[in-house]
Parts: structure tokens; sequence; C-alpha cells
């Protein structure tokens, strides 16, 4: 099955593809909509989207753009600010230290890389899913063929059950089915 880390990626995925969700509600019902179709043996999913899988070859690149805006957070909402206040200077502490360390960290990955003989490649699986840490590192690795049926299944049924609980609710709001 899955790890934690490789549903992580997942849903950080989505929060890159829209950054219109605000509730948890709306990651999840676009979580099950979105991944009960994705195409896993023809594509490779990363925090930027999906890219297929080059034919003939056995790693899966993609290029990224270090300039790309990240993710943004839910507007507004009392609660959403008092916990941004609450972990807003802890999280510039970090980043500040991340950056003071960011030479060091490249210098060592740039001399694993060229240490690596030969150099190491991602490995495709029956479902794809890049670490955004180690580009050769397939999340999703242990996945079997019997596991993503399992897994598409649920996500199927997952969905067409949260659309039939929140029918009521999305004819009232008038809110488009995803």
């Amino acid at each position: 099955m899955l790890s934690s880390y490789a549903i992580s990626v997942m849903v950080i995925h989505l929060f890159n593809l829209h950054r219109d969700l605000h509730h948890p509600l709306q990651v999840l019902r676009l979580f099950l909509h979105h991944y009960q179709r994705f195409p896993w043996e023809a594509s490779v999913l990363t925090l930027e989207g999906a890219h297929p899988i080059q034919v003939g070859t056995s790693a899966a690149t993609h290029s990224r753009d270090a300039t790309a805006d990240g993710p943004t957070g839910p507007a507004g909402g009392a609660k959403f600010a008092r916990c941004a206040n609450r972990f807003y200077p802890v999280l510039e502490r970090l980043g500040k230290t991340l950056q003071d360390m960011a030479p060091a960290i490249n210098a060592h990955l740039v001399a694993k890389k060229k240490a690596a003989n030969p150099p190491a490649r991602f490995s495709l699986r029956v479902c794809n899913i890049q670490d955004p840490v180690d580009d050769t590192n397939n999340l999703g690795y242990s996945v079997s063929r019997g596991n993503l049926a399992l897994i598409d299944r649920a996500l199927q049924l997952g969905s067409s059950r949260l659309e039939s609980l929140l029918a009521p609710t999305l004819a009232s709001t008038m809110v488009a089915p995803v």
C-alpha cells in the first residue's frame, strides 16, 4: 500500500494544482476524484504534476523551476489566521536556518551524486510517485498491480460515497461537481 509520505506528496501536488482549496473536505473530495482515474502506469507523479513516462527509458526525469511560486494557503478564516500567526515565527526561523545550510547541503548532494557510480535511476513500477527529496526514490515502489487495483477501487467508492453524502449540500449551494 501507499506510505503516509507518498500520500502527503499526492496531497501537496493537489495544493500546487488547485490554489483555491480552503477546506479539508474540498481536499478530500478532490483527492478522491483526481486520483481515482490517475494514469499511474503511464505517468510519474511529482509535486509539480504528472509527467509522462518516457518509453524505452528506466528513468523518469522532470525539471524543477526554482522561481515557481509555491502553493498558497487558504485565504481568510479566523482559525487559519490564529494558526498562521502562531507558527509563522517558527517557520520563518526554520526557513532562515535552511537557507544558511543550503550551500553545505547542496555541496554534499553534488558530491554524493558524483561519487555514485553508475548514477542512480528512478525505478519505474506500477505506481510511480517521485520523492521530492531524492529524485531516484519511487514512493510507490511497494505497490503491486493488485494493490493498485484495490486503491483505485477504494478511491472510486470513496468518491461516489462522498458525492452522495454531499449531494443535498451541493445542490443547495449550487456548487458544481468535481
